[in-house]
């Protein structure tokens, strides 16, 4: 779902979100992410700062489901080494991680002015695709304005869900 709010300042919040779901429903043991971004947008039409929020959530996840898709995931994704799970309890348990990011208007120009040779370097150990944060460099550079330019983010971080965050990450080496 996608949400554009006009103030009476001049500014507007751009909002997006979306929930993937993977290998069943949820009260079966499946697992689902959630993307949401918050734009704020100033008078003068430019992109202020963009939140990046990322849920995970999982019911009744082993040990083992949880490593894989918990910590493995976010430790590749993001370029983290959160380590193991020494100590951790054997049972099931319902687990949500939540990642948060914060973007400033300084970030989207880095994304924008990104030279292509430099991206190479940037994604070399990140599990995103070349091919897709290309395209998508594209769109926001071709993006005419602000509500543009939050679209075009904001789709490629519900496509790419943790993966993209990571990416984004490693580009602005935040």
């Amino acid at each position: 779902g996608e949400s554009f709010k006009t103030h009476e300042d001049g500014t507007a919040t751009f909002s997006s979100s979306a929930t993937k779901k993977h290998g069943g429903f949820l009260s079966w043991g499946g697992h689902q992410e959630k993307v949401g971004t918050t734009f704020n947008i100033n008078a003068d039409g430019a992109i202020k700062s963009f939140d990046l929020k990322i849920e995970i959530i999982e019911k009744g996840t082993s040990k083992g489901s949880f490593f894989s898709n918990f910590i493995k995931r976010i430790d590749e994704a993001l370029g983290l080494n959160l380590g193991g799970l020494d100590g951790y309890p054997e049972d099931k348990h319902d687990r949500t991680v939540t990642v948060s990011s914060k973007f400033l208007k300084e970030d989207i120009i880095r994304l924008r002015e990104l030279h292509p040779t430099e991206l190479r370097a940037a994604l070399k150990d990140s599990p995103c695709s070349e091919s897709e944060v290309t395209d998508f460099l594209l769109k926001l550079r071709m993006a005419p304005d602000a509500e543009r330019r939050a679209e075009a983010i904001s789709s490629f971080v519900n496509e790419q869900g943790m993966e993209g965050l990571g990416a984004l990450r490693m580009i602005l080496d935040k």
